[in-house]
């Protein structure tokens, strides 16, 4: 990851905070879903360990804490809760929040949890200033700093066209040094064609959309977005069902054991291999056997080298094939 290697060549520490694999808390559903999109199996998600992830921060001196949210490779869409708690155990410490909320406009219709951009559950500094005060005569007490990463790249597929927004909230002196280093380079602003793309898919109320399910959007882009999720939703439906042995062979696929971490958002998802015979090679098998190329879990973590991370933003028949080919190759591995 290139801003690991930023970290890293800056002689500064990295630590990773390994999210807790647990079953879901969450028991109700969605209104906009219903059963068939919606199985009732008890489905596995990832948490914050917020006690470890304290421990972390003190015993490591941390200075700047980052946030994917929705969160890659998981999908999970962290509550509000979460942030809450993040936003307090940051502040406390005087630390530098920095959220990557570049899958905000991805959340999928069975997401327990709406997003929640972080920077929103800031107090305003104003209102909170006698507050502070009162606080401050008995301990210290901190602004709470928040950077926000975003962009239109994951969303419009837009990412050929570099454009992204930066927002530094609390903290005038960090957001000076960011102006002094993008400016020289031009860096501080979008190309023409990144700002027209942006600026196609404002509201205009005289470009009315209606989607399949009836709803009305005055958004060029919106009623597209959401074709474009459910299409997705679908395929990800039809990987459950591969992985829980729902398909014809489904007495020759118990074997495999492979087990979806659902995604709450995003069109990516992050796949348990680990009840296969070579789970840390299924990534490589895959590739050189079925033709099939997913993302390896050691990628993004040591400790997820057993997951691999599909992408089912694509058309039904290619995702189908996939999974067809994906089958033959397991069928033949546990022959082997």
């Amino acid at each position: 990851c290139p801003l690991q290697n930023v970290i890293t060549q800056c002689h500064r520490t990295l630590i990773r905070h390994s999210l807790t694999l647990k079953p879901s808390s969450s028991s109700t559903i969605n209104g906009n879903m219903n059963n068939d999109h919606h199985p009732q199996e008890q489905q596995l998600q990832y948490y914050i360990d917020f006690d470890m992830l304290q421990d972390q921060l003190d015993s490591n001196q941390i200075k700047i804490v980052l946030l994917c949210n929705p969160h890659n490779p998981s999908g999970r869409v962290w509550t509000k809760l979460e942030l809450q708690k993040l936003i307090q155990i940051c502040t406390e410490r005087n630390i530098l929040m920095v959220t990557d909320e570049i899958w905000c406009d991805w959340v999928l219709r069975w997401s327990p949890s709406q997003f929640i951009p972080l920077a929103s559950l800031l107090p305003r500094v104003n209102d909170d200033s006698k507050q502070q005060e009162e606080e401050g005569k008995n301990k210290k007490s901190f602004t709470p700093r928040c950077i926000t990463l975003l962009g239109p790249g994951k969303t419009w597929n837009l990412a050929g066209l570099h454009c992204s927004v930066v927002i530094v909230q609390h903290d005038e002196e960090t957001r000076q040094r960011y102006q002094n280093y993008v400016e020289p380079a031009f860096l501080h602003f979008g190309s023409a064609f990144a700002t027209e793309a942006l600026l196609s898919y404002k509201d205009d109320k005289d470009c009315e959309h209606i989607t399949p399910s009836g709803k009305k959007y005055h958004h060029r882009g919106q009623a597209w977005l959401e074709r474009t999720k459910h299409h997705v939703e679908e395929n990800i439906q039809l990987l459950i069902k591969f992985c829980n042995n729902n398909t014809q062979n489904a007495s020759e696929l118990q074997q495999f054991k492979l087990q979806v971490i659902r995604p709450d958002a995003t069109y990516l998802v992050w796949i348990d291999c680990s009840g296969m015979k070579h789970s840390s090679k299924t990534q490589e098998l895959l590739a050189e056997n079925a033709g099939v190329i997913l993302s390896n879990g050691n990628e993004f973590s040591p400790e997820t080298t057993n997951f691999v991370r599909m992408n089912a933003a694509c058309s039904r028949q290619t995702f189908v094939q996939a999974l067809e080919q994906i089958q033959k190759i397991l069928l033949l591995e546990d022959s082997m």
